[in-house]
């Protein structure tokens, strides 16, 4: 087995995994799970072959390159500055959805412990102690990566597990908003909670010795992780509560 390889899944699952927990049930719930699921389904596979098309042309231009080279290669000087501008506005929301709520978590744990500390020195610390970490290298967050993910799935099992014997059948099929086009709406929602292309260029790098074939397996595997993830507690979190209480 090539831990390189399941180690960079973890990553594009670890890249995609997060705030989608929270939001998902609470936009798609609503719409009930047939249609919540197949939007679902169809961003991860629009996603899912975005990433593998970015794949390509990562090996194409012989890898060890970023987006922006990439988007210079294959795309020209205009196709660069419109994939640079989606890009960074892909970006600066994740970090900042990231850098706010883990900062508030920061906070809450500090406080706990009897140190207080404001909302910006916690969201200044997180961030910092971050970007040690990635500056480290991607060998360093794959380790790293590993053990919390490992963690996260664990603590989802437990929770799917306590959830499991409270489902009812009757929330699940329950619709209270039947607006095809409120629901396509939401979809910005589930874009973001699978925006992991932004690490294949530094994974096709950092998994240099592998096949094109290994590559895609590595990209199809690390975002149906969280695919599941989110489908099996979509249906916890919306089988135990009603829509309307979301």
């Amino acid at each position: 087995m090539n831990l390189k390889l399941v180690g960079s899944s973890l990553i594009v699952a670890g890249t995609a995994l997060g705030a989608g927990m929270l939001a998902i049930p609470m936009v798609l719930a609503q719409f009930g799970l047939l249609w919540g699921t197949l939007l679902m389904l169809f961003i991860w596979a629009g996603t899912t072959y975005a990433a593998l098309l970015l794949l390509e042309a990562s090996c194409k231009v012989g890898g060890g390159v970023s987006m922006n080279a990439i988007a210079r290669e294959t795309l020209g000087k205009g196709g660069q500055l419109v994939t640079n501008g989606l890009l960074y506005a892909l970006l600066v929301c994740l970090l900042m959805a990231y850098i706010i709520g883990a900062g508030d978590l920061v906070q809450k744990v500090t406080t706990s412990m009897g140190l207080p500390l404001s909302t910006i020195s916690s969201q200044v610390g997180f961030t910092v102690l971050v970007g040690l970490i990635v500056s480290a290298g991607t060998g360093v967050v794959d380790k790293l990566n590993r053990g919390l993910f490992i963690g996260m799935i664990v603590a989802l099992i437990l929770t799917l597990f306590s959830l499991a014997p409270n489902v009812s059948f009757e929330g699940l099929s329950e619709v209270v908003n039947a607006d095809k086009m409120a629901l396509i709406k939401q979809s910005s929602v589930l874009f973001t909670s699978f925006g992991f292309m932004v690490v294949i260029p530094s994974l096709v790098t950092y998994n240099k010795e592998a096949s094109k074939n290994q590559l895609r397996n590595m990209i199809i595997v690390g975002s149906t992780i969280p695919l599941v993830c989110y489908l099996l507690w979509l249906f916890a979190v919306v089988g135990n509560l009603p829509p309307h209480e979301l």
